[in-house]
């Protein structure tokens, strides 16, 4: 298959898995074992979910994925049965997830659009919370980066006046 990124799991104490994203129709999802470098499973993702290509996201019970699709969709998956749990196909215009970042409660998924789209979604039930257009200029946003304790306050101001510099609010959750 046509792997387009490893993830770590940096929720898992343990160290055990490496995750990957395949470019493919439609997507795969693949866990291998950091041990033996041995397959331990994969799921074909369902109809629609094709090349998810924005990397994975990952909490203790999940892992996320975002498809390269118009418009995009987000899946979510149970980590140890690598079953889908649930997905959301995100609003005509909100195309091409280029970038996934999440913190406790939400995801951002950044789709390459002109303009720049920024969309958050509740990681819970999978819902759209909001979404916030950027402006002229600021287009195909090509990832999302979180800023969080380990990073910079500076890192914290520069993404909150992004969000303050469109007419529209998107309040940033920052774990």
């Amino acid at each position: 298959d046509d792997v387009r990124q490893l993830e770590s799991d940096p929720t898992d104490a343990d160290d055990l898995y490496i995750y990957a994203n395949t470019n493919t129709v439609p997507g795969k999802i693949i866990k291998i074992r950091k041990a033996d470098m041995q397959v331990e499973s994969s799921l074909e993702l369902s109809a629609g979910a094709d090349r998810p290509l924005a990397g994975i996201e990952l909490d203790p019970t999940f892992l996320y994925v975002a498809t390269n699709t118009s418009p995009g969709k987000l899946v979510k998956i149970n980590k140890v049965t690598m079953t889908e749990v649930a997905s959301l196909t995100l609003n005509q215009g909100e195309d091409m997830i280029s970038g996934l970042e999440s913190d406790r409660q939400y995801l951002f998924a950044a789709c390459y659009t002109s303009p720049g789209v920024i969309v958050r979604v509740l990681k819970s039930d999978m819902s759209r919370v909001q979404a916030i257009t950027l402006g002229a200029g600021e287009d195909k946003l090509t990832g999302i980066v979180r800023a969080n304790a380990v990073k910079s306050a500076k890192g914290r101001a520069m993404l909150a006046s992004v969000m303050k510099s469109n007419k529209e609010e998107l309040k940033a959750s920052v774990a």
